[in-house]
């Protein structure tokens, strides 16, 4: 039987801990090595070695420190002294490799449906359950056959924990066949059979509440071995039934004892989210000295550093930072999926990263080369690697401040990268890998000392990783090219952290489980929330509450007289100090959080004023929501327009429809010169899609043997093939699925439209001009203009009629609707919503008062009318929508001279009112935003228009 030693909660945890060592000292250095010291963390043991040798150098001398361990590292000697086990990457080989041969149909019961595919990310993925599910179940020292022992026949999951018995048992089959043993059974067998460090005679455990079954039961044969066994307890001897004889909680005891937390009304704060209580924490530590701070909810970490850092204040997370997040991990897995599918997307991320650049193609900067990137993925959107190469070798960037005969610099860099990936795929080992690696960050800098370490970190688990895992597979015969060797290793890393050192000397944010250990007076905690303090487990599909229970895992039942006792700790021992507790509403994503359980555990006549300040009234001014992740932190202020910007000189046909839809937008858009961008764009958008079919159109009616035919099945078959050859040039011969689609769809509308075309060139109809661009014009020596602004345009198509001479303006429309050319140009006003229009943009039309939204045919029909001798044009939209039932010729009937006329003067005020620079104010909703993305609510209130407004000041 252990020997209990209670640690009275009239001071705190740790120099308790330090006095009770110390209690036999008398001369000399302190003498500790023949102990064996169980804390529960790590930064418990590290507390308790800085304590010890604090009190020696008090007395100037040394201490010979214990063997200070967490529970889990118990078995370790016995261990040592038993053949080496099987590495985790040797057991996840042979787990992989047993599921890739495993007859399904004689494990119904474990997978009663088949998986969709059996590939090595199945197998990997279902090998690390199953190796969770053992390492969960070694907590109560049991293994899977064990479990299902212990579970029994009656058990209504008893055929699959059954079918789970003998996937087991032929992993463990594999394992020796290999010549390996099974790392779970060794520690059982260790647990079963401890051993101590030469020296040893005492084990001391110290205020570890919660050892897993396994370490008690080493624990308790080391007390069948004579081993004298020391278990201290924070915590007062008169209320010893309150902890079993290894000093855990008793469930029963704790369930619903009273925490008395003084004060509650002001040590009790419901906050919004995390970041709010992260400010708190912050606030607390800049407010009082004596103070330690820590979190129970890890996800206050981020925000509070940020806020630290942003005060210039220093704060250390001693939880590490996750290796998944680091940059050496963001290129690998970029890399993986480069090589696993050739995905161009991903040959552009790895791109977009500075050390893979500087390795690919030294001296081209990185602003080049990405402009380059972003100009060629708008125009050929590639699937593949391999597609980019084949169409980046007849492309040529655009750009204005590039000589045209200059090839881009993208082309040596995805060849480069092309070949790299070429050479990976290859290699039958990790040394083509290795050399890549050490090709991108060979002379790497780093800003401080810090950065280069954690770096150094990085690389040093991926190494040690990616050779066990070589090894492993040259012992278990496993197969594994540079893809599966890296997928591996990513699976071996996901939860791998890396470890900073404190180089300030930071106040460090502690976690729940280190609290006891701060012996500092007052303390602030936050994370009070259910599922962290209790800490409790929901949803576990093979180890629910009940089977916990009965295979000696921990239960939630367990883990809420743990927390209970733990909070109970922290208030008693601070009788002169302070504890104060913070708990969320909401997590950062904005998911609803309950307040701990624990803040209830009060007397009953204080239970209702404390549930209706755990769950207050919306419009408390303490629990308010934060504000949005994206809010207005300031005002856009847009600049001064350029007075020699070309839309001052210069305008084109569509331009009139931009400015009078928003002044606003179009400033953006024509002035600034300002463009949505979506690098990760997988499809045609709806330019490049109507650019498609008006190329293919072009293409017939410049070709003389088919752009008079009357034989539809003629123009079908030439439109079909010109725009798959067309597609096949832009987009290479594979390219995305979305992309598949549209073309589908584009040669189903240029099928029904060849049906139009023929009773056209039936009806006497023939293409006089096609892609008419101006303001040059066929057969005229004088461009176009109006009021000394050039107007430019491309008008896709004039007919003649060669029966009656009549002569039309087509614009083909690719939208998802047939659309109406007198509806597309004006739009009607209803009631008095014409006050704030200007005059020259309204007109007397169908006999109604409408406004100009769209200029485009009639600026044609104005234009046509100019060269030619042509007299009167007719206007038309040849609609090519997704339901082709509705391909048709829509002719604007109704335009004459006199619309024709208001449009102009509509284009004359347009061009009146960009020269005295009105860009202000925005339209509210205009039909197409291309820039939501810039302000928030309300453009209008987004934006500072002050220096607009003075433009407009000085060209007036």
């Amino acid at each position: 039987m252990p020997r209990r030693i209670f640690l009275s909660w009239s001071q705190p945890l740790l120099p308790a801990v330090v006095e009770q060592l110390c209690m036999d000292w008398k001369d000399g250095a302190l003498d500790l090595s023949n102990l064996v010291a169980v804390v529960p963390t790590a930064e418990a043991g590290r507390r308790l070695k800085e304590s010890l040798a604090l009190r020696a150098a008090t007395r100037g001398t040394a201490v010979l420190s214990p063997h200070i361990i967490t529970p889990e590292v118990i078995t370790t000697w016995a261990l040592a002294e038993m053949p080496p086990a099987a590495t985790p990457a040797e057991s996840l080989l042979v787990w992989m490799q047993v599921l890739a041969d495993l007859p399904l149909e004689e494990f119904g019961a474990l997978f009663p449906v088949p998986p969709v595919s059996r590939d090595a990310s199945w197998a990997r993925s279902t090998a690390g359950e199953m190796i969770r599910l053992r390492h969960r179940l070694e907590e109560g020292g049991r293994t899977l056959a064990e479990a299902a022992r212990r579970l029994g026949a009656a058990h209504p999951e008893a055929e699959r924990w059954n079918d789970l018995a003998r996937l087991e048992k032929r992993m463990l089959s594999a394992l020796k066949k290999a010549g390996l043993t099974d790392a779970i059974t060794a520690r059982l067998a260790a647990a079963a059979q401890p051993l101590l460090p030469p020296g040893v005679t005492r084990i001391v455990v110290i205020a570890a509440p919660d050892p897993v079954h396994l370490v008690v039961t080493a624990l308790e044969n080391f007390e069948r071995l004579g081993v004298a066994a020391d278990v201290l307890i924070h915590g007062n001897p008169e209320e010893a039934d309150l902890w079993d004889k290894w000093g855990r909680p008793v469930p029963d005891a704790w369930s619903s004892r009273v925490i008395a937390i003084p004060q509650p009304e002001e040590r009790i704060r419901l906050l919004a989210r995390p970041t709010d209580e992260a400010a708190a924490l912050l606030a607390a530590m800049k407010e009082a000295a004596g103070l330690a701070i820590g979190s129970a909810d890890p996800e206050i970490a981020a925000p509070l550093e940020s806020l630290a850092a942003q005060n210039g204040v220093a704060v250390f997370d001693p939880n590490g930072l996750p290796l998944a997040t680091h940059e050496v991990t963001w290129m690998l897995n970029c890399l993986t999926n480069l090589l696993r599918a050739d995905s161009a997307e991903d040959a552009a991320r790895l791109l977009r990263l500075p050390d893979v650049l500087a390795a690919s193609a030294a001296g081209v900067s990185a602003e080049t080369l990405l402009r380059d990137w972003d100009e060629f993925h708008q125009a050929h959107l590639p699937r593949t690697l391999h597609d980019a190469v084949a169409l980046a070798d007849h492309w040529k960037p655009r750009r204005k401040d590039r000589d045209p005969a200059m090839k881009s610099v993208l082309i040596p860099v995805l060849h480069w990268l092309q070949d790299q990936c070429a050479i990976l795929r290859r290699a039958p080992s990790s040394d083509a890998l290795y050399g890549f690696i050490d090709a991108l960050y060979a002379g790497r800098s780093f800003p401080g000392e810090q950065d280069g370490a954690l770096f150094h970190d990085a690389l040093q688990l991926w190494q040690e990783t990616l050779d066990a895992l070589e090894q492993a597979a040259e012992r278990t015969g496993f197969k594994m090219d540079t893809v599966a060797l890296l997928e591996t290793a990513q699976h071996l890393l996901r939860d791998a952290r890396l470890y900073p050192d404190n180089e300030l000397n930071a106040p460090v944010l502690s976690g729940w489980l280190e609290l006891p250990w701060l012996d500092a007076p007052h303390l602030v905690v936050a994370g009070l929330n259910e599922g962290m303090a209790p800490d409790s487990i929901t949803g576990d599909p093979w180890l629910p509450d009940s089977v916990r229970g009965l295979l000696d895992l921990k239960t939630n039942a367990v883990r809420l007289a743990r927390d209970s006792y733990l909070l109970t700790s922290l208030i008693e021992c601070r009788s002169a100090g302070s504890v104060r507790l913070l708990a969320a509403r909401e997590t950062s994503s904005g998911d609803p959080l309950k307040p701990s359980r624990l803040l209830l555990r009060c007397p009953q006549e204080e239970l209702a004023a404390r549930a209706l300040r755990l769950f207050p009234a919306e419009d408390m001014d303490e629990v308010r929501p934060s504000p949005p992740s994206w809010h207005r932190a300031w005002l856009l202020r847009p600049p001064t327009p350029d007075p020699d910007a070309a839309v001052f000189k210069k305008m084109s046909v569509t331009q009139f429809s931009d400015y009078l839809s928003c002044p606003f937008r179009f400033y953006l858009k024509h002035v600034l010169r300002m463009e949505p961008f979506d690098a990760s764009r997988d499809e045609m958008d709806a330019r490049d899609f109507g650019s498609l079919i008006h190329d293919s159109l072009q293409a017939l009616h410049n070709d003389a043997t088919v752009r008079d035919s009357e034989d539809e099945t003629a123009l079908a078959a030439f439109l079909d093939e010109t725009i798959q050859t067309l597609t096949a040039a832009r987009y290479g011969r594979e390219p995305t699925l979305p992309i598949v689609i549209q073309l589908e769809s584009a040669r189903k509308r240029l099928k029904a439209l060849a049906g139009v075309q023929a009773a056209a060139r039936a009806d006497g109809w023939r293409a006089e001009h096609v892609e008419v661009s101006f303001p040059e014009l066929p057969d005229s020596s004088e461009p176009v203009e109006l009021d000394g602004v050039l107007i430019s345009g491309r008008i896709d198509l004039i007919e003649r009629n060669i029966r009656n001479g009549a002569r039309r303006v087509i614009d083909y429309k690719t939208g998802a609707k047939g659309t109406e050319p007198d509806k597309a140009h004006l739009k009607a006003l209803r009631g008095a919503a014409g006050g704030d229009i200007p005059d020259w943009q309204l007109c007397s039309h169908d006999g109604k008062v409408q406004k100009w939204i769209n200029l485009q045919l009639p600026v044609y029909a104005w234009v046509v009318s100019r060269f030619g001798g042509i007299g009167e044009v007719q206007a038309c939209y040849i609609n090519l929508p997704p339901a082709t039932s509705d391909t048709a010729v829509n002719m604007w009937d109704t335009l004459n001279d006199e619309l024709i006329a208001s449009a102009m003067n509509c284009a004359r005020g347009v061009i009146s009112s960009i020269r005295q620079g009105i860009f202000w104010p925005p339209a509210k909703s205009p039909e197409y935003d291309d820039f939501g993305g810039l302000w928030f609510e309300d453009v209008a209130e987004s934006f500072d228009p002050k220096l607009l407004e003075q433009f407009r000041e000085l060209r007036k």
